[in-house]
């Protein structure tokens, strides 16, 4: 039996990467990539089925990543959703991303090619968090 193929929720405002990176993780990655551009509309209309992971871009235009995230995990109806976040700028986003529990935080340009596996190992990072027993 195969394993159940993982849903990505990617959000980022510059189509050409938007593509280029959806393409890449459909195909070196096994995920189902639901991939938009507007941060508002990803959260009017929720996909289905949820995502296991969500993938976006810290600079979005009208609703930066972090609010994005910040208003999904806000709603009572939707379970945990893990986040690695995209940014081209110095580390004070990338700090605040990690205050606020994000996977990995990614610094533009980086080589598609090699996403699948960072995301792959900040997954399974964040899984072995989670089985971990507590104190």
């Amino acid at each position: 039996m195969s394993a159940r193929r993982r849903h990505l929720l990617y959000l980022e405002d510059d189509a050409v990467l938007r593509d280029l990176v959806a393409l890449t993780l459909r195909m070196l990655g096994s995920w189902h990539v639901d991939a938009r551009g507007d941060p508002r509309d990803a959260l009017a209309r929720k996909s289905t089925p949820r995502p296991d992971l969500l993938l976006c871009d810290l600079g979005l235009p009208g609703m930066d990543g972090l609010t994005f995230w910040q208003s999904w995990r806000a709603d009572p109806d939707e379970p945990f959703l893990p986040a690695i976040f995209f940014t081209g700028h110095g580390p004070a986003p990338a700090a605040r991303c990690r205050e606020l529990g994000a996977l990995d935080i990614i610094h533009k340009p980086f080589d598609p090619i090699k996403l699948p596996a960072r995301i792959q190992a900040a997954c399974e990072k964040h899984l072995t968090y989670r089985k971990r027993p507590r104190a």
